[in-house]
């Protein structure tokens, strides 16, 4: 009667000690990095405790699984020997088809849940009891890592770290902010950081027909005139047409000769050496680039060697600044004018990835980067005055061409403008 009490104890405790490290493994691989700097940071002793361990998360897991092995072979064991006491030879058949499930429910499923829905109090209660099964395990484990790391070193393996992606990044970014861990000035930098890593020069340039150009043999009046107009420092200089840029002029090199204090005929001997760089280059070594040999403004190239367009470094960090720090964009996201709730006009040089984040659209070209191209494109012509375009959400009405080049589009709410018609 004594043995089978001690027995029926054992049996219980077990039970209870397989639920208790099934919680712990899944509490304490729960937290997350934000949670061990915060408790790194934390006057609590458990909290400090947690830390510690957690610094060899593989040594903790050895004892933790371990320990759960250990008392679920117990719970099989006694389980069947008390069965097969009562049914005989029905015994086994119990013990495998009801004893195991309840043990894999009881024991290992429901402490899990219990220990996710609440991690980080059920990392700090399992603590005590858990160091000291660290200690008492401590043999095993010594064994167990031992024979790790000569499979390690006989198959010639590499421990690994897991690099966290941009889609992570930007996810614990968001829950940061949830949680108000990360500022909303904080965020906003970050993300605009990644949507930067993502894209490429001709996402961001200023396209060759928004962009100024001069010919080579300019006169210094000219030049300072159209310096002023367009309100830029430099320009880009070509010769015979826009596919053959051969260099660029700073305005301040110019100034003396305009002013009369030296004289020169034209732009020719200012002209100075131009980088050409490739649209598809990525922004981030395109950032590299222009820091690296100081350069302020490049021609950015098609496929075909063609011009496509101008970047410059004031265009780079505004775009990863997420504000504006240029002057040269006549074209601008900015240049939205409301007419009332269901329409406004933009103008025909704003980007569509720019087009896109404003309106809430989702606008892909192949060809065309600015919303007057995409009209264009999708027209399959030149359109005229009032023609229109619809979109999934929008109609896009031509308000103003000139010489071919789309100025300025309408921008109505499609089902605004359907209840109307």
């Amino acid at each position: 009667m004594d043995q089978l009490v001690f027995e029926i104890s054992t049996l219980i405790a077990c039970v209870v000690l397989s639920a208790f490290f099934s919680g712990s493994e899944a509490a304490l691989f729960s937290l997350t990095k934000s949670d061990i700097h915060r408790f790194s940071h934390s006057d609590s002793r458990r909290e400090l405790s947690i830390i510690r361990m957690m610094r060899d998360p593989q040594k903790i897991l050895i004892t933790i699984l371990s320990g759960n092995l250990f008392v679920n072979l117990v719970v099989s064991m006694l389980s069947t020997k008390l069965l097969l006491q009562v049914w005989h030879q029905w015994g086994h058949f119990i013990s495998i088809a009801i004893v195991t499930p309840l043990i894999v429910i009881f024991c290992e499923i429901s402490p899990k849940i219990i220990a996710i829905h609440s991690y980080q109090s059920a990392s700090k209660k399992v603590l005590p009891l858990l160091r000291l099964f660290h200690v008492i395990l401590y043999p095993i484990r010594a064994l167990l890592l031992l024979f790790t790391d000569v499979l390690i070193r006989v198959f010639n393996l590499r421990l690994t770290h897991k690099k966290i992606t941009k889609d992570e990044l930007g996810v614990a970014v968001k829950l940061g902010e949830q949680e108000g861990i990360i500022g909303k000035d904080e965020g906003t930098f970050i993300k605009n950081v990644l949507r930067f890593s993502k894209k490429e020069a001709s996402n961001i340039m200023f396209p060759r027909n928004s962009a100024v150009f001069m010919p080579q043999g300019t006169t210094i009046g000219e030049a300072m005139r159209l310096f002023l107009e367009s309100n830029v420092i430099r320009i880009p200089v070509y010769k015979d047409d826009l596919d053959h840029v051969i260099g660029m002029v700073d305005s301040r090199d110019l100034i003396p000769y305009h002013l009369g204090f030296k004289r020169a005929k034209n732009i020719n001997r200012f002209i100075r050496e131009v980088k050409f760089f490739p649209a598809s280059r990525e922004l981030n070594d395109l950032l590299n680039d222009f820091l690296a040999e100081g350069i302020q403004m490049a021609v950015v190239v098609d496929e075909y060697g063609g011009t496509a367009g101008v970047v410059t470094l004031n265009k780079l960090l505004s775009e990863l600044m997420g504000r504006d720090m240029t002057k040269w964009e006549d074209d601008s996201r900015h240049e939205v004018r409301k007419l009332d709730d269901n329409a406004s006009i933009v103008s025909g040089g704003m980007q569509i990835d720019d087009f896109n984040q404003l309106f809430g659209d989702q606008l892909v070209s192949q060809n065309a980067d600015s919303i007057g191209g995409y009209i264009i494109e999708k027209l399959s012509s030149i359109p005229k005055r009032g023609e229109e375009l619809r979109t999934r959400k929008f109609v896009l009405k031509v308000r103003h061409i000139r010489k071919n080049k789309i100025e300025t589009v309408e921008v109505i709410k499609r089902l605004d403008r359907e209840e109307l018609l």
